[in-house]
């Protein structure tokens, strides 16, 4: 199809204006619709493509189609587009011989926000160690590998910021570390951020879930509560709390904070399911059975995880959790 004879009366205005393409690029994907997003974006870039802007524009466009990409769930192409936009960045740097950033230019694309997406998207496909690659440095690995190391020297290099990076590129290095089983070193880098922002409640979750996860339950409890002292409406801390007073067998009191993070988000299935665990503890049988098939329907996983799960025992004999439970995936 011949792009210029669709465009028709918009294509001067499309060639001369590039600010308002990616404006109404952003106001598709705030409203959600990002096929219309692509649509246009496609558009742009067929444009552009030739030599009417600069390489640091086709990266922009090129970023803003992987994110759109991304949201529709087409992870693989995503990452091509990424690595697109990448690649005419890096053309940009090679023909200023400049910092990426220029003075005179403040929009132009910084290499950390694009790698953030391509970190973002090499972690929606489950590939974690290539998205530790791309945002942490080569020698930061290194250092964290040797288990010789003093951990008090890891906690310095930590406080000392030596890579130069904002919080948000900590953060995803944090969750990361965290997704590859480096607790020590994302707890580490964690700290580092809430010593900056104290109220950061996302990083106040990450921790208290690593703590969680480290059967560190009475302190995992105590940053959780803490949390919530700065939004006593966040669902994630309020799941998050249930989840480690379910682990200090407190059942009942646990449930309250599953029904709480499920008031604030009716689609979540791990309060879902952990109010199942909560109410087959407590002998609650028809309630459970029903949390838990509000919970394989949000997400089939939980079909796998509920057959071995023990909080779960004194339900398991009854026919709704064998049906549940044969359900397929």
């Amino acid at each position: 199809m011949n792009y210029k004879k669709k465009l028709g009366k918009n294509l001067e205005r499309i060639i001369t204006d590039r600010k308002k393409i990616i404006h109404n690029v952003l106001e598709a994907g705030y409203q959600g619709d990002y096929e219309y997003g692509l649509e246009l974006l496609d558009k742009a870039i067929y444009l552009f493509d030739t030599d009417l802007d600069t390489s640091n524009t086709k990266a922009e466009l090129w970023h803003l189609k992987a994110i759109a990409l991304q949201k529709l769930e087409r992870n693989e192409d995503a990452l091509k587009a990424i690595e697109k936009s990448k690649e005419f960045l890096k053309y940009s740097l090679k023909q200023n011989l400049k910092e990426i950033i220029l003075p005179s230019d403040p929009e132009d694309y910084d290499i950390d926000y694009l790698d953030s997406t391509h970190s973002d998207i090499l972690q929606d496909l489950g590939r974690y160690q290539e998205a530790a690659d791309v945002i942490i440095p080569e020698d930061y690995l290194d250092f964290t590998k040797d288990e010789e190391k003093n951990q008090s020297e890891y906690a310095k290099l930590s406080k000392e910021d030596a890579y130069d990076v904002d919080s948000g590129i900590l953060y995803r290095q944090g969750q990361l570390f965290s997704q590859l089983g480096k607790n020590t070193e994302a707890l580490d880098i964690f700290d580092t951020i809430l010593e900056d922002d104290p109220n950061d409640v996302n990083t106040v979750f990450e921790k208290s879930d690593i703590l969680h996860d480290l059967e560190k339950y009475d302190e995992a409890l105590r940053v959780c509560e803490q949390g919530l002292k700065i939004d006593p409406d966040d669902g994630d801390l309020l799941g998050l709390k249930g989840s480690v007073l379910l682990s200090l067998k407190k059942s009942e009191e646990a449930l309250s904070f599953f029904e709480q993070s499920i008031q604030s988000d009716s689609t979540d299935d791990v309060s879902w399911y952990n109010k199942a665990c909560a109410l087959s503890i407590l002998n609650k049988t028809e309630e459970a059975l029903d949390a838990l098939t509000v919970a394989t329907g949000l997400d089939s996983e939980n079909i796998i995880e509920m057959k071995d799960d023990k909080d779960l025992d004194n339900i398991k004999n009854t026919e709704r959790f064998k049906r549940l439970a044969n359900q397929e995936i």
